[in-house]
Order: C-alpha cells, then sequence, then structure tokens
C-alpha cells in the first residue's frame, strides 16, 4: 500500500459550481489522473493554506465535487459548507495505491479479523 505524492488543483467557484480549475501542470480541463481515476483518494481543500475540510473518496474528483457543489439537501446530503464562504481554493489530491498482497495482508490482520467477527456477531 502506498500514498502517492499529493497534487495540487486550485479551483474558483460559486455555491452551485466549479468555475475554473487549474492542474499541477497549468491543465484547465479538470482532474486529470490519477485524481479522474476511480480508486480511494485522500483530499484536502484549503483556502490561504489553511484545511477548511478533508475528504476521502473512491469515486473520480470531478464526480465527487461535482455531488458537493450541486446537494442541496433534499437527499440529506447539503453538499458542502466552505462553498458558500469561500471562492478560491486548493484542492490537494493523494491517491491510495493497493496492491494484491495488500489485500492477503489485511486477511491476515488480527484486528480486521476481530472487527469482522464482531460483525457477523450483529447479524
Amino acid at each position: 500500500m502506498q500514498l502517492s505524492k499529493p497534487v495540487r488543483y486550485w479551483i474558483t467557484f460559486n455555491p452551485k459550481k466549479i468555475t475554473s480549475r487549474e492542474g499541477p501542470k497549468g491543465e484547465k480541463n479538470g482532474f486529470v489522473s490519477p485524481a479522474s481515476n476511480e480508486g480511494p483518494k485522500l483530499y484536502i481543500i484549503s483556502a490561504e493554506e489553511i484545511p477548511v475540510y478533508v475528504g476521502a473518496t473512491k469515486r473520480p474528483m470531478g464526480e465527487r465535487m461535482r455531488t458537493g457543489f450541486q446537494s442541496d439537501g433534499r437527499n440529506g446530503y447539503r453538499g458542502y459548507l466552505w462553498r458558500h464562504y469561500l471562492s478560491l481554493a486548493a484542492v490537494d489530491i493523494w491517491q491510495l495505491e493497493l496492491e494484491e498482497k495488500d489485500f492477503a495482508e489485511l486477511k491476515e490482520d488480527p484486528t480486521v479479523k476481530k472487527a469482522k467477527e464482531n460483525n457477523n456477531q450483529k447479524r
């Protein structure tokens, strides 16, 4: 299991949508790989280098951000609160890279085994 180096994007937005996005190499067409891939990611939204939100997702970042900007509470999720108070933010994204051996190690981890047993007993 390995965590990639962070990739930074700059976004400008209004409460309803992202109006511009700039990638680490000046890309302007949205999130690019690995941020655009499915798979586990950790991301931190910062304003003036101060973290305002920490999130995790398995979805592509564009899809996750769209959900956070378009949600209005009808289904219980109200979206990102910070979108109402900021107009510019940095998005740092780390991709978690899992290998087959990581899953084998998890199967043998005593903590995971205990959690699985407890979960099965509750059913």
